[in-house]
């Protein structure tokens, strides 16, 4: 671990330094759970992810904002698939900070983000509901987005799906087989998306396959007249279900893939005993999911704001 070192922009008394990936992991978890407690009145972080983002391709960087009594005031973490190409941060701070480190803790995470990404790279900011955090935002030189939705709906141990529409098909996953088709079905169905960089395969093994939250059991992929469509990826995470990932490739859309993959996936959750199911979706989606969620019986229960800035160019 480095030794903590006052940041030039940030007032007397507070420190940044990298993150240890151990001694650090339960108070980045428990900053993010009083952030996300004052800011939406719930919270669904888990060490479980934490640790996988701090271990996958993309981080670049995670770092812990620090008090003189060595709290944990701040959090920064930086990823990019391609650096050249884009880089995202995320930099929450506590509440009781943000009067006095707003301005200073986005000018120096931004400054951070200039270090690291290409003189053609897209900077992507994600902030939550905090005070301020857009206009500081603003100030740094970046433009508001788009808005994502934290979404949500209840089942329980009745929820069956609909039959798919004729012609398509949905089966287990082949652990010893569909590995790379996974793959490929992901990248091609979110290839259009906003902000996606491609995954290449190693960095899918790493990132997916790799991380603690992988489960074969709940993986499902979708067929059209015999031909593979589609997949969801769920999750069961410390008692909570998650639609991980669902895509449909271009071709095979319209056709009812989406609705299937997605009521299998509350089957499959609901007969873990899931009594809750979570997703993220881009509120814009090109796709129409998030439309295709709310049919679903997903309500938004937060949203999280997406800024974005052009890097100054060669």
């Amino acid at each position: 671990m480095s030794s903590a070192v006052r940041a030039p922009s940030l007032p007397a008394g507070y420190r940044v330094r990298d993150v240890d990936r151990d001694a650090d992991l339960a108070r980045v978890v428990q900053l993010l759970r009083t952030c996300d407690e004052h800011d939406a009145g719930v919270t669904d972080v888990s060490e479980a992810w934490l640790r996988d983002d701090w271990r996958s391709s993309s981080i670049r960087g995670a770092f812990v904002a620090e008090n003189g009594a060595g709290d944990v005031v701040g959090y920064l973490s930086l990823e990019a698939l391609d650096p050249v190409s884009s880089v995202t941060m995320y930099f929450p701070l506590a509440p009781s900070v943000r009067s006095v480190l707003r301005v200073p803790w986005t000018a120096h995470c931004a400054e951070r983000v200039e270090r690291l990404g290409g003189p053609k790279a897209i900077r992507y900011a994600v902030a939550a509901a905090e005070e301020e955090a857009g206009t500081a935002l603003e100030q740094s030189g970046y433009v508001f987005a788009r808005v994502f939705w934290h979404m949500q709906r209840s089942i329980d141990a009745s929820y069956r799906a609909a039959p798919p529409p004729a012609g398509v098909s949905i089966r287990a996953y082949d652990a010893d087989a569909d590995d790379r088709l996974v793959w490929r079905l992901v990248e091609e169905s979110f290839a259009e998306h906003y902000g996606q960089e491609p995954h290449s395969w190693a960095s899918w093994q790493q990132d997916v396959l790799g991380a603690s939250t992988w489960d074969p059991e709940l993986v499902w992929i979708a067929a059209v007249d015999g031909e593979p469509a589609g997949v969801v990826i769920c999750q069961d995470v410390e008692g909570v279900g998650w639609i991980g990932d669902l895509g449909v490739l271009k071709p095979a859309r319209g056709r009812g893939v989406g609705s299937a993959l997605l009521e299998h996936g509350f089957a499959v959750l609901a007969a873990r005993g899931r009594t809750l199911v979570r997703l993220n979706v881009d509120s814009d989606n090109e796709t129409g999911a998030a439309g295709l969620y709310e049919r679903a019986g997903m309500h938004v229960l937060r949203a999280f704001h997406c800024y974005e800035r052009s890097g100054p160019g060669e």
